[in-house]
């Protein structure tokens, strides 16, 4: 929290980034759409797509593990 104003940091951030939008000039016209070209790109050699869930969890699993760790080395 922001001692002077009492206010917090993303507070302050947000009203800052809506101030400098509102200020700003809408953005120029395009001559040209952009368009994005969809292409089926798959998955890599090795990587099981039914797997994906389970890593995962292991994933949150291990940053829990290590969460827990550091707080009972920090007490």
């Amino acid at each position: 929290m922001e001692r002077a104003t009492r206010r917090t940091f993303k507070s302050i951030v947000n009203e800052l980034l809506r101030r400098g939008l509102a200020a700003g000039s809408p953005p120029a016209a395009r001559e040209h759409r952009f368009v994005v070209k969809a292409s089926s790109c798959g998955f890599l050699p090795g990587i099981d797509p039914l797997k994906l869930n389970q890593m995962v969890d292991d994933a949150e699993i291990n940053a829990a593990i290590h969460s827990l760790r550091r707080k009972q080395t920090h007490s």
